[in-house]
């Protein structure tokens, strides 16, 4: 390791500590009302923590400090998972348990959250006639594609593991259970919902036609967060989606 590659590593655990130690302190003066600012750090945090994650990685396993342009597969899912847990736990350190909406709720709304899933999974079967109509095919999810035909062995499980249990759980903390309440707080029920949709879809735009349908998947799924006031039917409903679509694509062609 070079002097400057130190600096830059040591700056980035410093910065991301940083993070959470200033959220701490504004979480203790303003309770309860986390707003733009607070929302901002844990952006901030996700992407500190998987360029960090991602630096380290590759050092690990490939020798160097450098990420390349198209990464390996497993720089991809352990950064993306290290940078969404940072912002995770900036979030629970600024708004708490209950505000974020980890709290249990009544059985009720998973009944809606199956609803919801059915009614989507219908909107993406509509979608993708139109898209083949159009475009003449519809393209598989990039990232999962690439999965299933070079990833083996534990890596393999990593990231399907990755993709139905940590991604919808530490998704769901950030973009419904802390980003949704305080765009609600800003501009209201419906206004909120819409725009954090729309970012939502922003941070899945390298599988561009799949970012309408991830837009009205944060559309259901911010709507359930607020008329629940928990983020767990949402990630019940999160993780079924991801396993129907991982299913598809990395097992289906298995057998036909």
């Amino acid at each position: 390791m070079t002097v400057m590659e130190g600096l830059v590593l040591g700056l980035g655990v410093v910065s991301l500590v940083g993070l959470v130690v200033l959220v701490r302190r504004r979480a203790k003066t303003r309770v309860g009302l986390w707003g733009g600012l607070d929302v901002l750090i844990a952006f901030c945090a996700m992407f500190i923590g998987a360029g960090l994650a991602s630096m380290l990685l590759m050092k690990v396993l490939h020798g160097t400090w450098g990420v390349e342009e198209t990464p390996p597969l497993e720089i991809v899912m352990v950064g993306t998972f290290v940078g969404s847990l940072s912002s995770a736990v900036v979030a629970w350190v600024s708004a708490g348990w209950s505000g974020i909406g980890l709290d249990s709720v009544d059985a009720k709304w998973y009944g809606w959250a199956v609803l919801g899933l059915l009614l989507f999974l219908l909107f993406g079967l509509g979608w993708s006639t139109l898209v083949e109509h159009w475009f003449g095919i519809m393209e598989e999810q990039a990232l999962l594609a690439e999965i299933r035909d070079e990833a083996t062995g534990l890596w393999r499980f990593a990231f399907v593991f990755y993709g139905v249990i940590c991604a919808p759980l530490l998704e769901e903390i950030l973009f419904r259970g802390f980003l949704l309440p305080a765009l609600d707080r800003a501009v209201g029920a419906w206004l909120s919902i819409l725009i954090s949709a729309f970012v939502f879809g922003l941070f899945h735009v390298q599988d561009p036609q799949a970012v309408l349908p991830i837009v009205v998947l944060g559309t259901c799924l911010a709507w359930l967060r607020l008329k629940s006031g928990s983020i767990w039917p949402g990630v019940c409903m999160h993780s079924a989606n991801n396993a129907i679509a991982i299913g598809t694509i990395m097992l289906v062609p298995a057998f036909i």
